[in-house]
């Protein structure tokens, strides 16, 4: 084996450094991943002779980084915990130097291509984000100590980013999963249009305010099975991403398999793409493979969507099972109705 090459823990194959956990991630299952990725963290501590902190993996080129295990366990402190591993304040970092919270600040920066948000950093950083607050008054002090560049967004790029984030959802966004998701935070949105719910209005979502007892505030509409509203938030877990919803939009020949809207009429109509549905509920399907396998999703448009998850229809087979006569019977029983 070429001596720039390590081997991958889960089937031999040679890979490069870098490339690793890139390899494991794309070609094993996900439970086979999070193994090796124990495995790892439990030898890394055997070597150090306790819990590893996240500045201690560092040391450990062919370890995943820190932002990995958050990735794949919720948090790092979470997967010391699946390893068996004392979780001691010590991976907070509270002994940091500035010089060394910057330094992080700049790192997360470089490797995720624009500046962190204060959530990413609490559930992927090595330090907390209060840290960083406490430091220098409030987050965007922290960033500009780090002389890391706030990117501005057009009212384009924050449609777009929305949509993109309500496609992964297949339902708007709420504001908190925005701030946890990379990208602009909810403030912006309402700075940009006036408030979250007309953000979400110009991005061509459904919406509804709803006042609460404590003043006005803006709940999204996201039909349940029952047809009331579903206010907690779906996580769907690794393999429910862009790739895959391209390979089901694809299988599926880019058109709703309940009413047969192609996709082009579809982004004119609703200036989105066709959402992916889980035909077995996320919520009921506990192993996120069984849950994101392809045989459990399906493309639909957001008015078949909205029918489904209300119970007002049923769900289509995948890969266009259901016949365009079956469509038009279905729709002509539902006009007589």
């Amino acid at each position: 084996m070429p001596d720039d090459t390590v081997e991958c823990p889960i089937c031999g194959t040679p890979v490069t450094p870098n490339g690793l956990w890139s390899h494991t991630s794309n070609t094993h299952s996900d439970d086979d991943v999070r193994a090796a990725m124990l495995e790892v963290l439990a030898a890394v501590a055997d070597d150090l002779g306790h819990t590893p902190t996240t500045k201690d993996l560092d040391a450990y080129p062919r370890a995943p980084s820190y932002a990995s295990y958050g990735n794949w366990f919720g948090s790092y402190n979470d997967a010391l915990r699946a390893a068996n591993l004392e979780v001691t304040r010590t991976s907070h970092g509270r002994d940091a130097t500035d010089a060394e919270l910057l330094e992080h600040l700049r790192a997360l920066t470089d490797e995720l291509g624009h500046p962190p948000s204060s959530q990413y950093m609490d559930q992927h950083g090595r330090y907390s984000a209060t840290l960083y607050k406490t430091r220098w008054g409030s987050w965007s002090d922290a960033l500009a100590a780090a002389d890391v560049p706030t990117p501005g967004y057009s009212r384009a790029e924050l449609r777009e980013h929305l949509r993109d984030l309500g496609d992964t959802l297949c339902r708007p966004p709420s504001a908190p999963e925005v701030n946890a998701a990379d990208g602009p935070y909810h403030r912006v949105y309402q700075q940009e249009f006036g408030s979250w719910i007309e953000a979400l209005l110009a991005a061509g979502f459904d919406v509804e305010d709803t006042r609460a007892n404590h003043g006005v505030t803006d709940t999204i509409h996201s039909p349940g099975a029952g047809g009331g509203d579903a206010q907690d938030t779906i996580d769907y877990g690794p393999g429910f991403d862009d790739a895959k919803k391209r390979a089901v939009r694809e299988r599926d020949g880019r058109e709703c398999q309940r009413c047969g809207l192609d996709e082009d009429t579809h982004l004119a109509a609703f200036d989105r793409r066709l959402p992916v549905h889980h035909i077995e509920p996320a919520r009921t399907v506990e192993d996120p493979r069984e849950r994101n396998d392809m045989p459990n999703l399906v493309t639909v448009c957001v008015a078949c969507h909205t029918k489904i998850d209300t119970g007002h229809a049923p769900n289509p087979d995948p890969g266009g099972g259901q016949t365009a006569q079956t469509r038009l019977d279905e729709f002509g029983e539902e006009e007589s109705q």
